[in-house]
């Protein structure tokens, strides 16, 4: 309903806020993943910075990750230009991210083990949605319905069933991923790299 930022409580838009640096540190309002996001719309190549957001198991940087990465798809609206983006996603799908007390956001109705746990599915179907985003990009049917895959963990709301479930699931994805992308000719077909050099054998 809303193509920015909206207030959660008052549901009213957020306007644009200017960024200073300068200012957080001043004021004792330094946050480096704000930070980070900060430097990230100045970018020339904003996927190379997305990439360094990802592997970790903080929460507030894995939200960032997986919310960046369907940014990215959406402003793109292909899939050839960021499989790479969703492979690394893919990698992290059954990790659980953890979440300090002084990430969370709790109030008399939510105490902070719930929120704790809000926090954690929000994480979860940030990824997913991802996935189900680069299923319908690609077209990957079964990417679409990814959710219709898993065993009851994601219906249930039981995250220890549901990232065994996950971790069974991601070979496959990952491998359907690559397996679409090299048919189609695009398996790193725009990014160039340097072969290893094979061992030389200097006896």
């Amino acid at each position: 309903m809303y193509s920015g930022l909206v207030n959660l409580v008052t549901k009213e838009p957020v306007g644009v806020i200017p960024y200073s640096e300068k200012f957080a540190w001043e004021h004792g309002q330094y946050d480096p993943l704000l930070n980070a996001l900060a430097q990230y719309y100045k970018a020339e190549r904003s996927w190379v910075f997305i990439q360094a957001f990802s592997g970790g198991v903080d929460g507030l940087r894995s939200l960032t990750h997986a919310s960046l990465v369907r940014r990215y798809m959406d402003r793109c609206a292909k899939w050839t230009s960021s499989y790479r983006l969703v492979l690394s996603m893919v990698q992290e799908i059954d990790i659980e991210p953890r979440f300090e007390d002084r990430d969370l956001v709790s109030s008399n109705y939510l105490g902070v083990e719930e929120a704790r746990s809000q926090a954690l599915w929000d994480v979860i179907f940030a990824r997913l949605s991802g996935l189900q985003e680069y299923g319908w990009h690609s077209p990957l049917e079964y990417l679409v319905w990814i959710t219709d895959k898993l065993n009851g963990g994601l219906s249930e709301f039981d995250w220890g069933k549901l990232k065994s479930e996950l971790a069974l699931t991601k070979p496959r994805v990952t491998s359907m991923i690559i397996k679409h992308a090299q048919d189609n000719g695009e398996f790193f077909a725009h990014y160039p790299e340097r072969e290893p050099e094979s061992e030389i054998d200097s006896s």
